[in-house]
């Protein structure tokens, strides 16, 4: 007569088959799915997942009610908590059904799948697997169970070559070139039918190792931002102006001392929201130029220029500001301007009285350096972020819009440099440009 352990395996193996079979026809529709771009079918799909979870709340409600009642031991503990991986596995195996039919469902129009002969028989060897391992499980068939590497083999190789398949039928220039590179490691972004791909490569010898990743959205989300960001920049400008010139003419006709104190924060106020959207416009248009090469110029003669004009406020605010050594840096005149005062203004404003403010030139490297107020660690990674501030109240203070920072860091961008902070709070800040191409021509 069957004992009562033995009877709860049997209801948990029977269960467990269920779902073995409800995974197995979801992997099914998933791939017809996929090959026929059938978004009905994915939409079943997904239905479908609720059973599967159905299935996997039974089956775990049920080993655990064996295991604290029953308390098997041995042999018998093995095949509950096997069941209990069991049912991880066979889950994790329908998500992925479901993401293949969420994919279908919001990007139904891929032309490439059709293509790829070797995607249906990939897709019955996976199917094939998942029937035999649930079978060799509830009949404890080792022997069969062990043949199951085989399978996986054969997976695996179908799996590489529809990836070969894909990347030869996007023929994509930059794929490609990323892989005949004798570069070890590349990072780029690229296109494949309209789609946006952030591709890593690896190469060691005859070998190559590529991951896309598909990045649309957030390329998508960030083109969104930028056309919202340069669409308010040129429909705050004009208006400004005009209040600017308006409040200009009230302060000179009125002799009310009320009157004059309300201009005076008016044009406080406008001259700061005018310096905003100016840099904003200045974001926006660098973010719309592409990278440029261009031959290096001497940079003394822009940080002199820099620095007489940040010498009244220096002055104002009791900073020592110098400048030491020379350096050609590939970068345009204007840029290098906008660059380095934008990092020593900074150096500047967020200092103390009797503090100091230094450029130092270096082969193909701007450091600037002061002994201010410092960074704290935590918002060191957020400082070029577009209106980032450490400190907002003081930043309102002294004038500061919050895109100084993440200009330099496009402009930097634009001549293929990095720039990077170290910083100390209470101590002081040092802003480091390195422009990498010069750095490697100065060394060799």
């Amino acid at each position: 007569m069957e004992s009562h352990f033995e009877k709860q395996i049997t209801l948990l193996e029977q269960d467990l088959t269920k779902m073995g079979y409800a995974v197995q026809e979801a992997i099914e529709k998933a791939v017809q799915a996929l090959v026929k771009r059938d978004k009905a079918l994915a939409k079943d799909i997904v239905e479908g997942d609720r059973q599967i979870d159905t299935y996997d709340k039974q089956i775990e409600d049920s080993a655990f009610r064996i295991l604290l009642l029953d308390q098997p031991m041995g042999s018998d503990f093995l095949r509950v908590s096997s069941a209990l991986k069991m049912i991880t596995d066979l889950e994790r195996i329908g998500d992925y059904a479901v993401d293949i039919a969420e994919e279908i469902i919001s990007y139904p129009d891929e032309p490439y799948i059709k293509e790829l002969v070797d995607l249906p028989e990939m897709g019955a060897c996976v199917i094939a697997m998942v029937q035999k391992a649930v079978r060799d499980f509830v009949n404890q068939d080792v022997a069969s169970a062990r043949t199951l590497a085989k399978d996986d083999d054969k997976v695996d190789f179908l799996f590489i070559k529809i990836k070969k398949d894909l990347i030869a039928l996007t023929n994509n220039v930059d794929i490609q070139n990323g892989i005949s590179s004798s570069e070890p490691s590349l990072n780029f972004v690229t296109k494949i039918h309209g789609r946006s791909y952030l591709c890593s490569v690896q190469n060691r010898n005859d070998n190559s190792l590529l991951v896309l990743t598909d990045i649309t959205w957030e390329k998508e989300s960030e083109e969104r931002r930028k056309e919202l960001f340069d669409g308010a920049s040129h429909e705050l400008k004009t208006p400004l102006t005009s209040i600017k010139g308006f409040n200009e003419l009230i302060s000179l006709q009125s002799k009310d001392p009320v009157v004059e104190r309300y201009s005076q924060l008016i044009a406080k106020e406008t001259d700061r929201m005018i310096s905003l959207v100016q840099d904003m416009l200045s974001l926006s248009e660098l973010e719309r130029r592409e990278k440029k090469n261009v031959p290096a110029i001497p940079f003394r003669p822009i940080a002199e220029e820099v620095k007489e004009e940040l010498t009244p406020l220096a002055k104002k605010r009791g900073i020592r500001i110098e400048i030491q050594g020379q350096a050609n840096l590939p970068i345009e005149r204007e840029d290098a301007h906008s660059l380095l005062k934008n990092l020593w203004e900074n150096a500047i404003r967020y200092n103390h009285e009797g503090g100091y403010a230094k450029v130092t030139l270096g082969q193909g490297q701007i450091f600037v350096s002061d002994n201010g107020i410092g960074i704290p660690y935590q918002d060191q990674g957020h400082i070029f972020e577009r209106f980032y501030r450490v400190d907002k109240s003081r930043s309102r203070q002294d004038g500061g819009t919050g895109l100084g920072l993440s200009i330099v860091k496009h402009i930097a961008m634009r001549y293929g440099a990095n720039v990077k902070v170290k910083s100390t709070p209470g101590v002081g800040s040092t802003f480091v440009v390195t422009f990498l191409n010069q750095r490697i021509k100065t060394s060799k």
